[in-house]
């Protein structure tokens, strides 16, 4: 938990409490932070012993946007009323940008869309 200090430090009023919400709409061990800083959402595997990560949230400060990565498509994020910005080279290779106004009129879409994002890469692992 020392790296969410890290990652809060750097993160404006609205993004600090949309990060807030993230915590009270995941379980607590679903959500872990690490040095780069970054948040990211995983899923239990393995009763408990193992994880996959679904979504890495990482704050753009230049930009003040949040970028999300996932593995949902163009078409899955359209249906949570969100836009494919980037096409990364990590595992969730889907990237969307989300900003203050983003969060300001679709902040439960935006946590809908992480939650079906965890949801895929759990199944996408255990098929």
């Amino acid at each position: 938990m020392h790296n969410k200090a890290e990652f809060e430090r750097r993160l404006p009023k609205f993004a600090l409490q949309f990060v807030d919400k993230l915590h009270t709409s995941f379980e607590a061990d679903s959500i872990h932070y690490t040095k780069i800083p970054d948040m990211r959402i995983r899923k239990r595997i393995n009763r408990g012993k193992g994880f996959i990560n679904a979504v890495t949230l990482e704050w753009r400060s230049r930009q003040e946007v949040f970028l999300m990565r996932t593995v949902l498509s163009e078409m899955e994020l359209s249906e949570f009323k969100l836009n494919l910005t980037g096409i990364g080279y990590m595992t969730l290779t889907s990237e969307t940008l989300i900003s203050e106004a983003d969060i300001e009129t679709k902040a439960d879409l935006i946590i809908d869309a992480m939650r079906y994002a965890q949801y895929q890469r759990y199944h996408a692992t255990h098929e």
